[in-house]
């Protein structure tokens, strides 16, 4: 399991690079690589701890725009788990390299925890 306490205020808007199949975003994003050791499934979940309307997607390469790179996206988690919040799941091989950007859909700024698990 792997873990990343973020805050998305103050942080810089990517413009269209910020961009995907699951929606536009807002001004304030950030994006983490992860490396996995082993292939299999990840789950990432985005949680602010107050319900706000989150949104993840990840790419396979930072800087290509569009849906070329992305591996995942989500704006609500499907289960009802996580609400508003954000849940993305896709395979991996060992080796691979995932960025995942983090966002809102209604213009939060603040603080997340990102936490991505792998199942072989």
């Amino acid at each position: 399991q792997w873990s990343y306490a973020g805050n998305t205020e103050g942080a810089p808007d990517f413009g269209d690079g910020g961009v995907s199949s699951c929606g536009s975003g807002s001004a304030h994003q950030q994006v983490a690589s992860l490396t996995t050791m082993a292939g299999g499934v990840l789950t990432c979940e985005l949680t602010t701890g107050n319900d706000e309307d989150t949104l993840m997607f990840a790419r396979s390469h930072c800087g290509v725009v569009g849906p070329d790179a992305e591996l995942a996206c989500n704006d609500d988690a499907d289960a009802s788990d996580l609400g508003f919040e954000s849940r993305i799941i896709y395979p991996v091989e060992a080796g691979d390299v995932s960025y995942i950007f983090v966002d809102s859909f209604d213009g939060y700024e603040g603080p997340y925890t990102l936490n991505c698990r792998l199942a072989e």
